[in-house]
């Protein structure tokens, strides 16, 4: 059973095509779906960008997208409000989420919720470091998503309140970041090379409590002690 509240089939689209009948081997192919389609479509033609998947596989397709840097596809259907959409269930007077698209069955329903921890781990792009678990080190990778001017997000941690906010002003991006006490936090900016950023008004390199650790893939990566930082950024547009 889909979301749909019957069996459908899924194509995925990759060096051939397969079709899958049911959401967990939908998910499973999300790795042909990305690496291999050259159009770099989430779903077939047919759904217009929509999700199909159920709980399981939506949250499988979340994961996997924000691991590889796709959040561009994920806002592509989070921001939908058409059916089948989190907007759409908005459109019909919805509080909570839906155990289907349309709304037949339980409308309560909020397990698996995967689409409300990307706002904070990928816009925000606050996220826990597997290597210091429970926060000591936090990840800050937000994704700077065309369609957005703004974002502001926080997490709270057992080291306190962990805060990542970030807008678009003409051709720079200004990234605010805070860690709390006793806690540091690796922190990816937008650059192609280090003279790109300001940390607090200074060199990348030379600022205070900052530490540059390379550039990779058009990111700068700094370790930042516990404080406040404004991170800016020059960008391309």
């Amino acid at each position: 059973m889909n979301s749909f509240g019957q069996s459908s089939e899924y194509i995925c689209r990759g060096s051939g095509v397969e079709t899958f009948k049911n959401r967990f081997n939908y998910a499973s192919c999300r790795y042909i779906l990305i690496t291999n389609a050259p159009e770099g479509k989430l779903t077939t033609d047919d759904i217009k960008g929509h999700l199909s998947t159920g709980l399981s596989g939506t949250y499988l397709i979340i994961q996997y997208l924000q691991s590889i840097g796709r959040d561009d596809l994920i806002y592509q259907f989070a921001s939908k409000t058409t059916f089948p959409s989190w907007g759409y269930m908005i459109e019909n007077g919805a509080t909570a989420t839906w155990e289907y698209w349309d709304g037949k069955a339980s409308q309560i329903h909020n397990c698996y919720n995967n689409i409300g921890s990307w706002f904070i781990q990928g816009l925000a792009g606050i996220r826990p470091d597997i290597n210091t678990p429970g926060f000591k080190n936090a990840i800050i990778k937000p994704a700077f998503v065309t369609e957005l001017s703004y974002v502001n997000g926080s997490h709270d941690s057992v080291y306190g309140t962990i805060q990542s906010s970030w807008k678009k002003s003409d051709n720079s991006i200004i990234l605010k970041v805070k860690i709390p006490p006793n806690s540091t936090a690796t922190v990816y900016v937008p650059a192609k090379a280090a003279t790109d950023v300001t940390v607090n008004g200074q060199s990348a390199t030379k600022a205070d409590h900052v530490t540059f650790l390379k550039i990779d893939n058009n990111r700068a990566i700094l370790n930042v002690e516990s404080g406040s930082y404004e991170f800016v950024s020059r960008h391309d547009g």
